[in-house]
């Protein structure tokens, strides 16, 4: 009988005495061993290895690279810088509405109550817009989109300065626009980044435009703020308006100048 023991598995093996010769011929060697698993590793393994052996380490690409790469898709063209002002400018006007609208709801009169109302009213208006994206999507590009955003803002806040005191119930005809603005600018947005980004990177192209709109509503609000207090809630509404259709008219004319760029350059 010839008896052996793996080292690795600690199992003892028992065979019989004519089949030790067949087992001498055919086991492997330390080195056969070796040169085995070498060749069954991973690439990425040698990879380290070799490294090693030469005293470096692997390089991978650092996230500061990837940001900056989505940072110049974003930025790629003439149109699409306007479509981050114009989504930028947008944000800012946006989040005066949403955070200090009912100081000057209450400056009209309005009860708590009612405020509770604007709030469903404008929340339900978003419902059928997002329902009725993809349809909107087959039929406007993300820019038409954002512009019909910009536009209907700008009628709901100048409308809310033209309010006559104690006549507060008006303001539930403009609560609808809300649903307009904010489901056209969204779907318009996530279109447009969705269109741009390169597969597996499409989270990260959104939560990079997700932090310029953030930006956005910050300094809105606190300019916002700021122009309240010096000249009254009338003044800073229309004024953000005038901020909002500024965004707009300005990615309106780099998308023309880079329209007539292109034409020219065809031309020639």
């Amino acid at each position: 009988m010839y008896m052996k023991s793996t080292s690795q598995q600690h199992t003892l093996i028992i065979f019989p005495d004519d089949e030790k010769e067949s087992i001498h011929d055919t086991a492997l060697t330390s080195e056969d061993y070796s040169t085995f698993t070498t060749e069954n590793e991973p690439s990425e393994t040698k990879d380290e290895q070799a490294c090693e052996k030469q005293g470096s380490v692997p390089v991978s690409s650092p996230s500061s690279t990837g940001v900056l790469s989505l940072l110049l898709v974003l930025c790629s063209s003439l149109h699409n810088i306007g479509f981050l002002i114009s989504s930028v400018s947008l944000s800012m006007g946006t989040s005066v509405v949403e955070r200090l609208i009912f100081i000057f709801f209450s400056e009209l009169g309005t009860s708590n109550t009612m405020c509770g109302f604007t709030v469903a009213v404008t929340v339900i208006f978003e419902i059928p817009i997002f329902q009725l994206a993809p349809f909107m999507l087959k039929h406007f590009s993300p820019g038409t989109l954002l512009h019909i955003a910009n536009v209907t803002y700008a009628i709901r806040v100048v409308g809310y300065t033209l309010i006559p005191q104690h006549a507060a119930w008006l303001i539930f005809l403009l609560e609808p626009l809300h649903g307009v603005t904010y489901g056209c600018a969204k779907t318009g947005q996530v279109e447009h980044v969705a269109v741009l980004a390169s597969r597996g990177q499409e989270a990260s192209a959104q939560g990079l435009m997700g932090l310029f709109v953030g930006l956005g509503s910050m300094i809105g609000l606190f300019v916002g703020g700021w122009t309240e207090d010096r000249f009254g809630a009338k003044f800073m509404y229309r004024l953000w308006a005038v901020v909002v259709v500024g965004g707009m008219l300005i990615f309106l004319l780099i998308t023309t100048l880079e329209r007539c760029i292109r034409s020219t350059i065809k031309k020639t």
